[in-house]
């Protein structure tokens, strides 16, 4: 039987079956139905090296695979009829509205079955689609600054009618922005608002992480209905075309081959069954899917839906998803660095290894144990083999550091997609340490090393920026290691995660005051301007953390940090006289545009407030005279902007993107600027230390 492609028969066959379907169904888009554009990512490919082939290198052979598959669930007994929603594993049926964002609600959906399957939530569970389409269509930098540079941008208003599907999207929950709970953020968010993004928006209302998202070849019917009974419910895209529905029996087929997905649903049961007579359309055979929709309760059989077996466009790209999920306690810290949610596949040997490099976070003096390490490829039937190495010897060879692991963690995974896999034993970090996880792949054939990538895709632009030797590849066991950051501007997908240890670091005390002990939230930065000889104490054992800085005193620790350069003394304002400690600060601080006093007078004893902190160390970091200026909108992450003063703003905002600044808790939820509360001298060693972990420079 010839197969039909043309969109023109399309249109043919339903003006022949207007009379059949009947019942109209809410218009808003040009078929009748509210759709969306799915349309499958096809990721470009990275090439490292024009003679590297699998002519020219030579692989080792493939070895047998593991018994260790993390994300096997075929050969389960198969009922004939199966329903997700007799389990409690299906939540309930949403409405899109007329919005073309279908694709964040079956993606949504499967996440929460997956939760409720796994007995970590109940069917209660509602997941915000709001929160995945804002952030699917902009970008805020992480809590450890590992996806600075990187950015995702919609280039117009109108976040909810943007290209957009798995690939791409599973990105965002991946790096743990969501997912949040719908009472956070209801859908849909109001459209005038959705720019005022934030950090703590972004990232702190979480309540589960994503784990993995494996793609399934949907041709396989035994392995599909294998993943539903394992998980609950499959992300999959179709073709809805009103003409192909009959409505009053919820019966879907359409007897030809579109060119594109423009609708994406979630598949939760199956009946082998289910009579082809119930179709408006013979599908030649018995046999139907169960298929919750996006498009309210009023559709079809209270929002559910039958699709043949037999639909030619169900699956169009040949696939259907898994999304795995786990409640958001399961780790404290996610060091990663790919925040730009467009694909590259680097195309590998067997033997080949893959790693990220990640520097650990100083802001606690806690130990840290590393739990996971995930990562992401194109390729199915791969073994893996993970081994830590603890800081590297040599910054272009992530294995010349200490071997973490007695042995390295292996496995299978059967699924291309997203992995996380779980370490049996405890790597402990410190403050400072660096690490590299490293991954070796085995496979019969090329393996695809996915990487994120720079690309305007479906109205959104997506840019990646690396440093170097961050991210590092071999394309074979005979290859050296490549820079991938430094080269090519690019990080691979490769994540860990890390637990905060109960004890506290017992190591030396590393400064001498005895009011400020390892268990202050001051004394790493403390420590750090200590050692750099940025600030010294009121006496050799008090440092006063609690007592308020002076302006005087802030202007001598920025001199400080210029390496205190010769200046000759001038009278710049009455209150100052030559000879005192602070004399040259203050006249170096004017002469440099860093204060303008109060007219002519600086105050040299009078207590400075926070905005005035953060205002002369934005002029001091050169930033205010760039062109470039900060966003504005950025200060409402603080619920006291309205009382920063005018002038303070902009340098308020410049703190918020360069992370210099986090903002005080004073109320559940909530982050407050304090602008006008007098800064403390343990704020100050913060701020400081913040601003030079940015990567700003002394002056």
């Amino acid at each position: 039987m010839k197969v039909l492609k043309s969109r023109g028969f399309i249109a043919t066959l339903c003006i022949m079956s207007v009379v059949l379907i009947g019942k109209p169904v809410k218009a808003a888009s040009t078929n009748g139905f509210p759709l969306g554009n799915v349309k499958a990512t096809e990721p470009e490919v990275l090439i490292l090296d024009k003679n590297f082939n699998d002519n020219n290198i030579v692989s080792p052979g493939y070895r047998k695979k593991s018994n260790n598959s993390v994300d096997g669930f075929k050969g389960v007994n198969l009922p004939e009829k199966y329903d997700s929603r007799d389990y409690g594993r299906i939540t309930s049926v949403k409405d899109q509205g007329v919005n073309n964002c279908c694709w964040s609600f079956p993606l949504i959906a499967a996440l929460e079955s997956s939760l409720i399957s796994s007995g970590q939530f109940q069917n209660d569970i509602d997941l915000s689609e709001a929160h995945l389409i804002k952030y699917s269509c902009t970008s805020v930098e992480d809590p450890l600054g590992g996806t600075r540079g990187d950015s995702v941008r919609c280039v117009s208003d109108d976040i909810y009618n943007q290209e957009n599907n798995v690939q791409k999207a599973y990105h965002v929950l991946a790096n743990w922005i969501g997912a949040t709970q719908e009472s956070y953020m209801e859908y849909p968010e109001n459209s005038s608002t959705w720019k005022n993004v934030s950090q703590e928006e972004a990232y702190y209302h979480d309540i589960a992480h994503l784990q993995g998202m494996y793609q399934l070849d949907y041709s396989d019917k035994e392995l599909v209905k294998s993943a539903i009974m394992k998980y609950g419910a499959l992300f999959c895209g179709c073709y809805m075309y009103q003409c192909f529905l009959n409505y009053q029996n919820g019966a879907y087929y359409i007897p030809v081959f579109p060119d594109d997905n423009n609708h994406a649903i979630l598949i939760v049961g199956w009946d082998d069954n289910y009579s082809h007579e119930n179709f408006t359309y013979d599908p030649g055979m018995d046999g139907a899917w169960l298929v919750k929709n996006s498009w309210g309760k009023e559709f079809c059989n209270d929002g559910y839906f039958w699709i043949s077996y037999n639909d030619k466009a169900l699956g169009a790209d040949g696939m259907c998803y898994v999304l795995v999920g786990e409640k958001a306690d399961n780790y404290d810290l996610n060091y990663q660095y790919d925040g730009s949610y467009m694909d590259c596949y680097i195309n590998v040997l067997d033997g080949a290894k893959a790693s990220n490099i990640f520097k650990v976070d100083a802001n606690s003096n806690r130990k840290q144990i590393l739990k996971a390490v995930s990562f992401a490829i194109g390729s199915k039937e791969t073994d893996y083999e993970i081994q830590i190495y603890k800081n590297p010897k040599d910054v272009a060879n992530p294995e010349s550091g200490d071997v973490m692991l007695n042995n390295p963690v292996t496995g299978f995974v059967e699924y291309a997609g997203y992995h996380t896999i779980k370490l049996p034993e405890e790597v402990v970090l410190y403050p400072g340490d660096t690490f590299a996880a490293v991954i070796t792949f085995h496979s019969s054939e090329t393996i695809n090393v996915i990487a994120e990538t720079t690309e305007t895709r479906g109205g959104i632009e997506y840019i990646a920026a690396a440093e170097p030797h961050t991210s590092m590849i071999m394309l074979s066991p005979s290859d050296n290691w490549r820079d991938i950051g430094e080269q090519y501007n690019r990080n691979l997908r490769i994540k860990a995660f890390t637990c905060f240890s109960d004890e506290v670091d017992s190591t030396t005390k590393r400064i001498p005051f005895k009011d400020v002990s390892e268990s202050d939230w001051e004394y790493t930065y403390v420590c750090d301007v200590y050692e750099k000889s940025i600030m010294v104490g009121l006496s050799n054992d008090e440092f006063g953390k609690n007592r308020n800085l002076t302006r005087a005193e802030f202007v001598t620790v920025l001199y400080s940090m210029s390496g205190r350069p010769q200046v000759d003394y001038e009278e710049v304002f009455t209150d100052i006289s030559a000879g005192k400690w602070y004399s040259i600060p203050v006249v170096w601080a004017k002469k440099n545009g860093i204060t303008a006093g109060y007219g002519e007078r600086f105050g040299v004893a009078d207590k400075i407030t926070r905005e005035q902190l953060v205002r002369m160390l934005y002029s001091f970091s050169g930033d205010a005279q760039k062109d470039t200026k900060p966003n504005i909108d950025n200060l409402c992450k603080f619920a006291d902007s309205d009382k920063i003063s005018s002038w303070a703003k902009e340098a308020v905002a410049w703190s918020i993107e360069n992370n210099v600044i986090a903002g005080k808790p004073l109320e559940p939820g909530k982050l407050f600027m304090d602008p006008k509360g007098y800064a403390t001298r343990g704020e100050c060693a913060t701020i400081i230390s913040q601003y030079l972990k940015s990567g700003s420079r002394m002056r």
